[in-house]
């Protein structure tokens, strides 16, 4: 067992969404039926689990004393009591949060292990059991767990301390909290999800390579016209489809910024003036589709512009407070007013609206922002709506949970690998959890769930800025030739670390890129589309031993990969009776030698080989190859 601060551990389990709203909305009947159904079995089998949801003391840390003054050992009362799943009430407050839980466990089976499990928290956690740490949790949306077994008091109280650290919306223990006893890691991260198939995507969409564009930025002029005078450049990058930003006119009132918020959406049947007219719009989407390339739209469907003409004539399509005043989602969208999908007839509004953009000007689909936000049922609806006129659209979810993918989305956001891939080339992480996070979603999704991988996107700061610099090809590589449809951000593909500003006009300036890195993900690009495996469904982790910092993947029939995050030069075997030739090395220096045992494989710091194996036997053969 690990305690302290090096246990770090990592995994997704099931959801227990147990109150009828999330996030202030309110979730249909029948959707609620499918989660308590998914919950039940969930729990069958299982009278071992001991829930920690409920009231939890609590206690604000504005100024960030409180493992200073060691509250986790304090036995004084506080003065707050909250519910744990939720959020804490001040939606605006950004900062650190405790939380504190007595419970007891009565008895300890044998044989058995105990783990502490979080299904989520936003953001980060530091967590301490009977006053001494048990470990720490970095990133949201992932279900985390602690083994506790040596820590906890059986026949007596035991104060169970959790320290939130809140950076931006919301913050809290959002997600379920509960103790079980275990054999195997599975027995508690396996989720009934998991036996279920996901919705089936269009083929284009697996082989896909995704390209986000910020029109306000992307150009020094900030036009259509800007993009279509670089398309050529992204039909090189090897680009399928391009997700642009939302493209509508954008909010005055309570605006923020110079420019605004593109997610403070006015009028969802314009365009931005600034971008140009819809006509140039429409030529955008067939230029796009000439070098044959798709093009997704950016939609924000939980909320408007305080002055949408929508807010004048329809009121009642908005969320109220008990004031009747209509509210934003959180305090800290103050730019934005909240949608009241209680009402059908903003329902049939949205349906119509995506339906113009995809019957007027042929976009292939839709980028969904804050999708968790809005009812699943409605998701439903529209995939239903657009596929009866498109049947290979896309749909991608803001948002990474499991139900997505049962009826509504191909695609979600793999936040899990971001924070992993950060953590594991900063050294604060072991390569083995970026293995075994990625094996925890086979636990946690739906069959063939697709994942959009990245290390950057417009939410966060640029790989270039957070990722050393020896190691950024490597986790570019990675996304790329991992499971999923990797993503690229506009400037991301030269290395640029300045983050564009959201709410002023912030021109990507081209000129301060590196030609060098563009080279490096044409040539990553044109190997991902050149192996047909690396699209492939099926797959697996290698299981055998390797040095600190390698880890080793199948994908498809013939191609396997290595990546060496330690930093270090590496040398190890890999037990295979097949003769792999060299497909692409990130250093383009890997080397092969063969012998009995398998193949003797050499890779420099931060290097990953593609490797093909042409399935002829070596037999007797032990000639040695370099």
């Amino acid at each position: 067992m690990k305690t302290g601060a090096e246990q770090v551990n990592s995994g997704i389990g099931r959801i227990v969404p147990t109150p009828s709203r999330l996030h202030g909305k309110r979730i249909p009947g029948c959707v609620l039926g499918l989660l308590f159904l998914i919950t039940l079995i969930g729990c069958q089998g299982n009278p071992e689990k001991i829930s920690l949801n409920g009231k939890w003391a609590f206690r604000y840390d504005p100024g960030d004393d409180g493992v200073r003054e060691k509250w986790y050992q304090s036995s004084a009362q506080w003065e707050l009591e909250t519910e744990v799943p939720g959020f804490w009430s001040k939606a605006e407050y950004d900062g650190f949060g405790w939380y504190r839980k007595k419970f007891t466990v009565d008895r300890r089976p044998v044989d058995k292990q105990l783990a502490l499990v979080f299904e989520t928290v936003d953001d980060n956690a530091d967590v301490w059991l009977n006053g001494k740490k048990v470990g720490s949790h970095r990133g949201y949306g992932e279900l985390f767990w602690f083994d506790v077994t040596d820590l906890v008091k059986t026949g007596a109280k035991n104060s169970l301390t959790v320290r939130i650290e809140d950076t931006g919306g919301p913050g809290g223990i959002n997600g379920s909290v509960y103790m079980v006893w275990y054999g195997e890691e599975k027995d508690f991260l396996k989720s009934p999800l998991a036996e279920l198939p996901s919705v089936a995507s269009p083929d284009w969409v697996r082989k896909a390579i995704i390209y986000e564009i910020f029109v306000r930025d992307f150009s020094e002029e900030g036009t259509f016209r800007g993009v279509v005078e670089r398309l050529d450049d992204l039909k090189e990058l090897g680009i399928d489809c391009i997700w642009l930003m939302p493209i509508h006119p954008v909010g005055k009132e309570k605006r923020k910024g110079e420019w605004g918020s593109p997610y403070s959406v006015v009028d969802y049947y314009a365009v931005t003036p600034d971008f140009g007219t819809l006509e140039d719009f429409r030529y955008l989407v067939e230029e796009t589709h000439r070098r044959g390339m798709k093009i997704i739209l950016d939609m924000v469907l939980n909320h408007s512009a305080w002055d949408s003409p929508l807010l004048t004539q329809h009121p009642d399509w908005y969320t109220r407070n008990e004031a009747g005043e209509v509210i934003p989602p959180n305090k800290d969208w103050s730019d934005v007013a909240d949608f009241n999908y209680d009402s059908r007839e903003l329902r049939k509004y949205m349906l119509d609206m995506l339906l113009y953009w995809v019957r007027d000007f042929d976009v292939d689909g839709f980028r969904f922002d804050v999708a968790e936000l809005v009812p699943l049922d409605f998701w439903d609806e529209a995939r239903s709506a657009v596929k009866k006129v498109k049947p290979e659209a896309l749909f991608l979810a803001e948002g990474d949970k499991p139900e997505l993918h049962l009826s509504a989305f191909d695609l979600t956001y793999s936040w899990n690998v971001w924070s992993h891939v950060l953590d594991v080339t900063n050294g604060r992480k072991p390569a083995e959890n970026l293995k075994q996070t990625i094996i925890n979603e086979t636990y946690r999704y739906p069959q063939n769930s697709l994942r959009m991988r990245f290390v950057e996107n417009h939410d966060k700061q640029r790989a270039a800025s957070e990722i050393p610099r020896e190691a950024l090809e490597l986790a570019h590589a990675f996304i790329y030739t991992i499971p999923g449809v990797p993503l690229l951000y506009n400037g991301e593909e030269v290395a640029l670390a300045h983050r564009l500003e959201l709410f002023d006009k912030d021109p990507i300036k081209w000129a301060d890129g590196d030609e060098k890195f563009r080279k490096f993900m044409v040539s990553l690009g044109r190997v991902k589309h050149a192996n047909p495996d690396l699209s492939a469904l099926n797959w697996k982790f290698i299981e055998q031993s390797f040095p600190p910092g390698i880890i080793g993947w199948r994908r498809g029939e013939a191609t396997v990969c290595f990546a060496n995050f330690s930093g270090k030069r590496r040398e190890f075997v890999y037990s295979t009776p097949n003769i792999p030739e060299i497909e692409y090395s990130v250093s383009e220096s890997a080397g092969l030698r063969f012998n009995r045992k398998g193949v003797q494989i050499t890779l420099r710091p931060w290097d990953l080989i593609v490797l093909n194996e042409n399935k002829r036997d070596r037999g007797n053969d032990t000639q040695s190859e370099e």
